[in-house]
């Protein structure tokens, strides 16, 4: 059996082959039989052609700025803090994190203490599912707003506003 590369701007669109016993003309338009070359069983969709007749891989692709920053959104944030090592961590960014950390702030906020029973310490979970204790609110809005402020720049690399990560780990008091 043949194949053939369709070629589409010197990548290799898809690999075809025609029905057993007609020709590639007799199985599509004569526009797409110009643009096909023979090849051999393995090359692969997405595959370099350089006239007349070289096929190559592609090199893989370097992660753009956007897909960094949504992979370092996924990796959470680290933190090291210098006054309470025990809350040192790295705590998950996602929207359910954040939305949690945006309803602890508030309350805090309003209240001058920490929601739920306890109010005079809080346990926040890393990524690993392991507690980290505040008893201070001034410690846990440090490092709330350290968190908040690290998926900002994360949101703004992925839209283009800037041109650089957050440093990790983030340091805080």
């Amino acid at each position: 059996m043949q194949f053939y590369a369709h070629i589409v701007d010197g990548i290799v669109r898809e690999i075809v082959s025609p029905i057993e016993g007609f020709t590639l003309a007799q199985c599509f338009s004569a526009d797409f039989v110009e643009s096909c070359i023979a090849c051999d069983v393995s090359v692969q969709q997405g595959w370099l052609f350089t006239a007349p007749s070289s096929f190559m891989p592609q090199s893989p692709r370097k992660p753009s700025l956007a897909d960094q920053a949504t992979a370092a959104l996924v990796a959470g944030c680290r933190i090291v803090s210098t006054s309470m090592p025990s809350i040192s961590g790295t705590y998950p960014c996602d929207a359910t994190a954040q939305a949690r950390l945006a309803a602890t702030t508030t309350f805090i906020n309003t209240n001058g203490k920490f929601p739920g029973s306890n109010s005079a310490s809080i346990a926040w979970m890393d990524m690993a599912m392991q507690p980290h204790v505040f008893t201070t609110t001034e410690g846990f809005l440090e490092f709330a707003s350290a968190i908040a402020n690290y998926v900002a720049h994360l949101y703004e690399a992925n839209f283009g506003q800037v041109t650089t990560l957050p440093v990790q780990p983030l340091t805080i008091s």
